[in-house]
């Protein structure tokens, strides 16, 4: 969730968190930009997270798509 405030984006606690790790992914991989990809990571970062918990739900295994994600960074590089 975003909000306007004051001239700038006000982010939630979890959306910052979700940012920073999303950071820290494409620092990691060694990618000078941020992608929709490294994006998803920073998401599933945190199997407690609610996008985790969602997959998990629908029987699909976080670590899983993080695997699987990183290989398809890896072959497009």
């Amino acid at each position: 969730r975003v909000a306007w405030v004051g001239g700038h984006l006000d982010f939630t606690d979890s959306a910052k968190r979700a940012l920073e790790q999303s950071l820290r992914q494409a620092l990691a991989l060694e990618h000078n930009y941020i992608g929709t990809d490294h994006i998803l990571l920073g998401l599933l970062a945190d199997d407690k997270d609610p996008a985790s918990r969602t997959l998990l739900r629908l029987g699909v295994t976080p670590s899983v798509v993080r695997t699987r994600v990183r290989e398809q960074l890896e072959t497009a590089a």
